[in-house]
């Protein structure tokens, strides 16, 4: 941060008054700074936008990338109000939050191709806080709070003056359903023999370290009938990532994808094709994690100590459900491989998984919403009772 001031430095913005907000002084006047080009994060805004409490909160977002006109049109029509300033500079576009003046701007734009994060450098809001289920790479000096949960936040290793934690009740990652997708595929439609144990790959090439590749291939040694379904969200990611397993020592025969006709399905029901789902370290995969859940699949984890290692314990612990947790990477091929070669260990992880999602509240998005919305009260009282005190 500091060398960047020093490259571009902040120009001030007295002369940028906040104008009368569109909202009522009863509401909390939420902005989100969003990034569309990210499939979690808008479909994240399309939820908070569709389940707030329009009688508590007042919605805004600031659009710092192109946004689809299908998706535009469904959030008009929720009643939030859309400002696009995918071509404005940082600082104009800070000029434009704060003359709007939201009690708190939310950052959903940090992580994205356009990515402008000298806008939280100027202050434009009083507070400013993380999206929820991201641990913002910016520091204090923009952000005051992360939104977090108690699973995945261990407050360790943090640095003196880096953002707060602000609890989601229930946690801090929603269970975003995916797209009613019935696939026709079947595992003699992609090579795979009869009987043979398949591990399902679905993060992005991005998160597939080194550490990933090494445990994989061991565990391909290990159980060497084994398949690997590789199926990231991104298409473009899919081929990159079979590279990367056959680069560090995993038969290309052994590796299976969509065939061609079938690359652009961005959603596949897994059941009946993939028995176990491999998380990535040290960053956990959060796609991972969902399609556990939805397709009742058990999924093989290795929870580290850091927020972005934890993503999906604390999903998986939120819905009380069968995660396969490693304390080490042996432990994680010890507990991958004993999975491949018991499948009616298999089936009995899948049939709980199934049963306590019926049950389950994490599935309920306006519950969520109102979760998230309650901690933005909170970090916004707080605020207020410090300001008060002195």
């Amino acid at each position: 941060r500091d060398a960047a001031c020093a490259l571009f430095p902040p120009v001030p913005m007295d002369d940028v008054s906040p104008t009368t907000p569109a909202h009522s002084d009863r509401l909390l006047a939420l902005g989100y700074l969003v990034d569309f080009t990210l499939p979690f994060v808008a479909d994240l805004i399309a939820a908070l936008a569709t389940f707030r409490d329009q009688a508590r909160v007042d919605m805004t977002v600031y659009a710092v990338s192109p946004i689809e006109p299908a998706l535009l049109e469904a959030l008009l029509v929720t009643g939030i109000r859309v400002v696009q300033v995918a071509t404005f500079d940082e600082q104009r576009t800070a000029q434009t939050i704060r003359s709007e003046n939201p009690d708190i701007l939310i950052d959903a734009a940090s992580f994205g191709p356009y990515a402008k994060p000298g806008i939280l450098s100027y202050r434009p809001a009083r507070i400013q806080v993380t999206m929820p289920g991201f641990d913002s790479p910016l520091g204090v000096g923009e952000l005051d709070f992360r939104l977090s949960d108690r699973v995945v936040d261990l407050d360790l290793d943090r640095r003196q003056g880096e953002p707060l934690a602000i609890f989601v009740d229930g946690g801090v990652f929603p269970l975003l359903p995916a797209p009613q997708v019935h696939s026709q595929v079947t595992r003699p439609q992609l090579g795979i023999a009869q009987g043979a144990p398949v591990y399902g790959i679905l993060a992005s090439v991005a998160r597939v370290s080194m550490r990933c590749l090494m445990l994989w291939k061991e565990l391909s040694e290990r159980v060497p009938n084994a398949v690997f379904f590789v199926c990231p969200m991104q298409t473009a990611d899919r081929e990159p990532v079979k590279r990367m397993l056959v680069a560090n020592g995993i038969e290309a025969a052994r590796i299976v994808m969509l065939p061609p006709s079938l690359q652009r399905l961005r959603e596949l029901s897994l059941s009946g094709i993939v028995d176990i789902i491999l998380d990535t370290m040290p960053g956990s995969d959060y796609f991972s994690a969902r399609a556990s859940i939805l397709n009742a699949i058990p999924l093989v984890t290795m929870p580290g100590r850091m927020f972005e290692e934890r993503v999906a314990l604390s999903l998986l612990t939120r819905v009380g459900g069968v995660a396969l947790v490693a304390d080490s990477g042996r432990d994680y091929v010890n507990l991958a491989a004993k999975m491949a070669t018991d499948p009616a260990a298999v089936r009995e992880a899948a049939a709980k998984l199934s049963a306590l999602l019926q049950t389950s509240e994490i599935g309920n998005m306006g519950k969520y919403v109102a979760n998230v919305e309650d901690a933005l009260f909170r970090a916004a009282q707080s605020i207020t009772t410090t300001e008060s005190a002195r």
